[in-house]
Formats: structure tokens, sequence, C-alpha cells
């Protein structure tokens, strides 16, 4: 991959995780909610801060110029853009899940649900639905762990980096002070 096509997949990444976590600032405002659906809330909220991360942690190997020909960054970035998609599919399902089956709004006096209306949850269907919810939350759990040890090679990889740029200004330090103390 050359720089240029590597720093566009890396701004594309940054972008996506920002989508992905903007769809589930929806998610966390449901109100009214049962004590096990708060738990997937929190689990929710863990999941965007996480994505919050990957996307500091992408920005940040941005930054550094990371060459897209080392040999750890390629492969990185195709599996973080492989999480991030299937992040981007629980979410989708998640939120569909959510308006289709959870959310009852709150009507106002004209009948009809108004914008700024409280959204809160219809509970019989979340007892009828809350395997599949389950299941949601497994998934979101193990993306977590997953997208966790992305941000700790992102973030290996770029102190790696860091580390050999400043050996090699270290070099060129010590080149010119051996030469100035040879003249």
């Amino acid at each position: 991959m050359d720089p240029v096509g590597f720093t566009a997949s890396v701004i594309a990444l940054v972008g996506f995780a920002g989508q992905i976590a903007q769809g589930l600032d929806k998610l966390i405002q449901l109100k009214n909610a049962p004590k096990e659906l708060q738990a997937i809330i929190g689990t929710v909220s863990e999941f965007r801060n996480t994505l919050d991360l990957v996307r500091s942690a992408l920005q940040a190997l941005q930054s550094e110029d990371v060459p897209s020909n080392d040999p750890v960054m390629q492969p990185a970035s195709q599996h973080i853009h492989r999480l991030l998609q299937q992040a981007s599919e629980i979410t989708d399902t998640l939120e569909k899940f959510v308006t289709e089956k959870l959310q009852k709004p709150a009507r106002s006096s004209c009948g009809s649900p108004q914008q700024g209306d409280v959204v809160k949850v219809a509970k019989r269907n979340y007892l009828l639905h809350r395997p599949n919810l389950d299941k949601l939350r497994d998934q979101i759990n193990d993306l977590v762990g997953s997208l966790s040890l992305a941000i700790i090679t992102l973030n290996s990889l770029q102190l790696s980096h860091m580390q050999r740029n400043q050996s090699a200004r270290m070099t060129i330090v010590i080149q010119e002070i051996s030469r100035s103390t040879v003249t």
C-alpha cells in the first residue's frame, strides 16, 4: 500500500469509527429501561468508548507518519477495518432491533410521536426478545475485546515507530557531535 493509500485508509477508518459511535449514541439515550436492559446499554456505552479509543489510536498513528510498508501496519489496518465492519453490522442490527422491537415513543397531546419526545422501552417486547438482545450483548463484548487488542497493537506500533525515529535522531546528533569534536 502506497503512503497516500495508507493515509486515505486511516482517514476512512477514523471516519467509520466516528459514524459507528454516533449511531450508538441513540441507543444510550433510552429511558425507562429494565435493569437488564440498562446493563446492555452500559455495554453499548463501553463499546462506544472503545470505538473512540480506536479512532484516537488511528489518528495518533497517522500523525506519526508510519510507513505503509511497515510489516505490521498493513495487516493491522486490514484487521481493524474488518472489526469496524463488524461493529457497523452489530450497531445497525442493534439500532434496528431497538427501533422496531423495543421502542415505545411517548405520545404528545395530538396522539403521534413528536420530535423531542422521550423514547421509552416497551417492557413486554423487551421480555419477548431478551434472548436476541443477550446474543447481541455477547457479540458486542467479544468485539470490544478484539478492538481492545487492536488498540494495543496500534499503540505498540506507534511507540515502536517513535522509538525508531528517536534513535535515528540520536544517531545523527552523535555523528554531528563526533564531527565537531574531531575538527
